[in-house]
C-alpha cells in the first residue's frame, strides 16, 4: 500500500516536471516571448477556439452566452448588441448604439444601429430584440 502511494507520488512529480518544462518553450527569434505586431488587421483568416463542449442547439435562445460556454460561437453566428471591454469594463456598442435608463433601472432604452437585418432579410429591429429578450 505505501509502495503504491510512493510510486503514484513519484509519477505525479515527474508529470508535473514535464508540464513545467514543456511550458518553457522556444521564445521568438528576437528572444522575447510576447507576440509581435505585424501590421494592420485584415479581413479573413482562421480562428481556432476551444470550447467546453458541443452546443446542444444552434438556437440563439438555447446558447449560453457567458465565458465558460458558447459566447464565441453565438456571437460569431448571431452578433451581439454590446459587450464589456475586458480591460476598462466599459460598455462597447456593437449592434446597439445606446443603452440607458432614466428611472433607476425600472425601464431601459436600447437604440440600435439603423438597417440591421437577420440573414434571411428580416429586420433586426426593436420588436425582434424585445421578443428575444422576453421569450
Amino acid at each position: 500500500m505505501f509502495r503504491h502511494r510512493r510510486v503514484l507520488s513519484a509519477a505525479a512529480g515527474v508529470f508535473a516536471a514535464v508540464l513545467l518544462l514543456s511550458s518553457c518553450g522556444d521564445s521568438g527569434s528576437d528572444g522575447s516571448s510576447a507576440p509581435s505586431e505585424s501590421g494592420d488587421p485584415v479581413a479573413g483568416g482562421t480562428l481556432e477556439v476551444l470550447q467546453t463542449g458541443e452546443p446542444r442547439s444552434l438556437d440563439p435562445a438555447a446558447l449560453t452566452n457567458y465565458w465558460a460556454f458558447q459566447p464565441t460561437l453565438g456571437n460569431a453566428l448571431y452578433g451581439t448588441l454590446m459587450v464589456n471591454d475586458v480591460e476598462t469594463l466599459e460598455i462597447e456598442y456593437k449592434m446597439a448604439t445606446e443603452f440607458s435608463t432614466t428611472d433607476g433601472g425600472k425601464t431601459f432604452t436600447l437604440k440600435l444601429q439603423p438597417d440591421l437585418v437577420f440573414t434571411d432579410g428580416t429586420p433586426l429591429d426593436a420588436a425582434a430584440v424585445k421578443y428575444n429578450w422576453i421569450v
